[in-house]
């Protein structure tokens, strides 16, 4: 069986997502064959790399004009599909190559495509949506679709509401790496705090110079900055000598940081949103300024599953407060074990096992 996983790179989200899935599928069964392709870079590889630093220059940039695009279109059909004679014939190579009996994306632009594709050539092989916001704006939703993966009721209720069938639709949370699903014991008490600092697929938190030197001051709470593949800001933050703070790279241990950390200091992004959730870690997010993560902002307020700071002027004092707030991170902590229960209902490797089974599909999905 070959199971073939589309998705791209505008931000970290989606290709976390796509690998999440890769690592529940392999779990079935190891002898499932799992591409995961960049469908921007396949199908335009001279010019993927200019539209991926113009979509990251818009967004640090120029959100507002980003937001404003993103608002007006949540309840508008949108056309997002790639289309083109070329295109058809590379999609049909992509599929002669890799033989996939499932399709999986990540992204609204790669299920829109795909949609279409279906479409003009009548190709039966089942496609699934994978939601990895936590609003469904019109441009997740395309007709062609088998199955969605979602982060939570409120979309499935949406989607139903639609036409989609209930059977079709499962609410797996935002699907993190099988790491993340191990067993969580925090040890919180009779250590000293641990504080940790994660900038997010799109670059590191505003004002970040300042909020470490605020936090230089509280010598007894260990600070851990994860840079990622940010190399300046790795050599950057290391030659700081802040004090009782560790600066680290690249690493696969993000489970293991999160799980020792008292509070995370981060952006609100979907995929970060629930790995906190599944390490049962509150979140401290310092103004939210894409609409998906102000969306995911308010879902963090609504949940009291951390703590969101609108006014970047207020931020650090708000956060040394709440790191020696024993009382409201533990409500917070309690919160999150009960989001963990409520939100992720259904198992995402038996969800996938159904799908990979086989589908029942000709009356299934008819978007309102």
């Amino acid at each position: 069986m070959n199971v073939l996983i589309l998705s791209g790179r505008f931000g970290f989200g989606h290709n976390s997502v796509a690998e999440a899935l890769r690592g529940d599928i392999r779990k079935i069964n190891d002898d499932i064959n799992i591409e995961v392709v960049d469908l921007i870079e396949y199908l335009y590889p001279e010019v993927s790399e200019l539209v991926y630093k113009t979509f990251d220059t818009v967004v640090k940039r120029y959100h507002d004009i980003f937001n404003i695009f993103y608002k007006l279109t949540e309840e508008l059909e949108i056309d997002m599909k790639i289309k083109g004679s070329k295109v058809i014939r590379k999609i049909e190579k992509l599929l002669e190559v890799n033989k996939p009996d499932l399709i999986i994306s990540t992204l609204p632009i790669c299920a829109q495509t795909m949609s279409q594709y279906k479409s003009k050539t009548s190709i039966t092989i089942p496609l699934v949506t994978c939601v990895t916001d936590l609003s469904l704006h019109t441009e997740w939703i395309a007709p062609n679709t088998d199955y969605y993966l979602v982060p939570s009721i409120e979309i499935k209720d949406i989607l139903v509401e639609r036409g989609l069938k209930e059977k079709n639709i499962y609410v797996v949370g935002v699907p993190v790496r099988q790491d993340f699903r191990r067993e969580v014991t925090k040890e919180l008490t009779g250590r000293a705090k641990n504080v940790l600092i994660m900038g997010g697929g799109l670059g590191l938190l505003p004002n970040m110079d300042k909020m470490l030197k605020d936090l230089n001051i509280l010598t007894a709470v260990k600070k851990t900055i994860i840079t990622g593949r940010n190399q300046k800001a790795f050599k950057k933050f290391t030659n700081a000598k802040y004090t009782n703070t560790e600066v680290i790279g690249y690493t696969d241990k993000i489970f293991d940081y999160m799980v020792e950390s008292d509070l995370i200091i981060t952006k609100a992004g979907g995929v970060t949103l629930f790995e906190a959730i599944h390490t049962e870690t509150p979140l401290f997010v310092i103004t939210p300024f894409l609409e998906q993560e102000k969306l995911n902002a308010e879902f963090i307020e609504r949940e009291n599953i951390g703590r969101v700071i609108w006014d970047e002027d207020t931020s650090n004092d708000e956060l040394i407060e709440l790191i020696f707030n024993a009382d409201e991170l533990k409500i917070m902590r309690d919160n999150i074990k009960r989001v963990k229960n409520e939100f992720i209902i259904d198992d995402i490797d038996k969800s996938l096992e159904k799908m990979l089974k086989g589908y029942d599909s000709k009356d299934e999905l008819e978007i309102k």
